[in-house]
């Protein structure tokens, strides 16, 4: 009786958020017209590589948590992982979803540090993850993109006189223009 009653108030919880978001933040008449417009084929393999990148990240999870003696089949682990998606949505901060994972992984295992541990350790790699990307593109689309852009500044048409005059071995100078 006291687990349905739980459940219960979970499934009102969760429909009491989709409610408020569906008639408070998101206008329906303007999500419509914008899915109307989408390309049917892009947003079927965006949601697809979404739910892919998201089972491979619970995967990360499942992984690290074998070295910390927790035991726990992959499905649930994922089941998990998608519930710390949800409400890492429908939360207002960016741990809300953290702190189910720790919450329901707490209580499957009874291990509150290693699941704490394993949930921060999991949000660690990721943020390494997104670094390392920052930095793949820091070094090589900024640079492009910048020279694009200055192609029409007379900086760059004088620097490239002055690489042109080197490379035919002249000493380059602005005085004589």
């Amino acid at each position: 009786m006291k687990k349905s009653i739980l459940t219960l108030l979970k499934v009102i919880f969760s429909v009491g958020i989709l409610v408020y978001i569906f008639t408070r933040v998101v206008y329906l008449g303007d999500l419509w017209a914008t899915l109307k417009e989408a390309n049917v084929a892009y947003l079927i393999a965006a949601v697809a590589l979404y739910f892919l990148v998201q089972t491979i990240s619970a995967y990360r999870w499942y992984l690290l948590l074998k070295p910390l003696g927790i035991e726990t089949g992959f499905g649930k682990i994922l089941s998990l992982y998608y519930i710390g998606m949800y409400f890492n949505f429908f939360l207002p901060s960016a741990i809300g979803g953290d702190l189910f994972k720790v919450y329901y992984l707490h209580k499957e295992t009874g291990r509150l540090s290693a699941s704490t541990a394993s949930v921060f350790v999991d949000r660690d790699i990721g943020m390494g993850g997104l670094l390392l990307v920052a930095t793949v593109v820091t070094l090589f689309v900024v640079p492009v993109v910048y020279s694009l852009l200055r192609k029409d500044f007379p900086t760059r048409q004088l620097l490239d006189e002055k690489f042109a005059a080197e490379a035919r071995g002249e000493v380059f100078t602005t005085e004589a223009r």
